[in-house]
């Protein structure tokens, strides 16, 4: 008598979860308040595990994959307005240049005249030849 008044009572009190683990492994016939306790005890004692497993090292960095990709975008991504992509670093010589200044080479050989400080493609001896 006492178990139909007390189980239902005690069974609102627990949390969602254990009710109905404890309706799905418990038929009617072994329902009483001692099966109740001893299902509670064993599923506190399980997730008290779990929970401890979890928190074995807190200050262990988080495991990422060497697949994983920090700047993965998904297909069809549109950046917002107003964003640019980062651009390589380039020297700007002169405000508003579009190309940088050619280098003074003082130490390359020609190989069509042989002389010092020009590329075959500048030689002075080819644009003569073309006049």
């Amino acid at each position: 008598m006492d178990n139909d008044i007390i189980l239902p009572i005690i069974k609102r009190s627990l949390p969602e979860d254990i009710q109905v683990l404890y309706d799905r492994q418990n038929d009617e016939k072994n329902r009483n308040i001692h099966s109740l306790i001893q299902f509670v005890e064993k599923e506190l004692a399980i997730k008290e595990t779990i929970k401890g497993e979890n928190t074995l090292n807190p200050d262990a960095k988080e495991f990422r994959p060497r697949t994983h990709m920090r700047n993965w975008r998904p297909q069809g991504f549109r950046p917002k307005l107003g964003f640019r992509p980062p651009q390589p670093v380039t020297p700007q010589f002169t405000p508003g240049s579009t190309s940088a200044p050619r280098q003074i080479i003082k130490n390359i050989k020609c190989y069509k005249c042989n002389k010092v400080g020009h590329i075959q493609r500048n030689c002075p001896l080819v644009k003569q030849q073309k006049n």
